[in-house]
């Protein structure tokens, strides 16, 4: 399981707008993490940059536990350009996820019908190799068949 854990994530970060997406939303996270500090500091309970990126991160991916919240007009704006933005770039990277990993399982079942179809033609063949063997046995038992001149 572990290796096919590995390669899901290497054909994720194989895409080059995974890879965007992902790293807009971690900078974006850090990013306001950063700024909202200098914003709270004054009058809010968000006093260290350690608060900064916890508040960020728990409201970037919507969870938002209410711990730390800005208390400032500027802080609220920054508040919600986060969360509509992580709201946004956390359903894009979801549905990418959700996307090559659909298309993972759709390649396993298919490759397993091939296989199928595959050994199916090869068992097909044997029988008709078997049936025109018996067909021809039996026309020259029968005498319907000229026999092969002997040389």
């Amino acid at each position: 399981m572990g290796g096919m854990r590995h390669r899901v994530r290497d054909e994720l970060f194989a895409q080059r707008r995974f890879r965007q997406v992902f790293i807009a939303f971690i900078c974006l996270s850090v990013a306001i993490g950063m700024v909202i500090v200098p914003v709270e500091r004054a009058t809010g309970n968000i006093q260290s940059f350690e608060d900064g990126m916890w508040w960020a991160i728990t409201t970037i991916s919507s969870v938002g536990y209410g711990d730390l919240y800005p208390v400032t007009l500027l802080g609220r704006l920054l508040g919600t350009v986060l969360q509509v933005v992580g709201v946004v770039l956390l359903g894009l990277l979801v549905g990418m996820m959700t996307f090559t990993l659909n298309r993972k399982q759709e390649n396993v079942y298919w490759s397993r019908e091939f296989e199928r179809f595959n050994e199916l033609d090869r068992r097909l063949a044997e029988i008709e190799k078997q049936l025109q063997y018996l067909v021809r046995s039996t026309a020259e038992v029968a005498g319907d068949l000229p026999k092969k001149p002997k040389d």
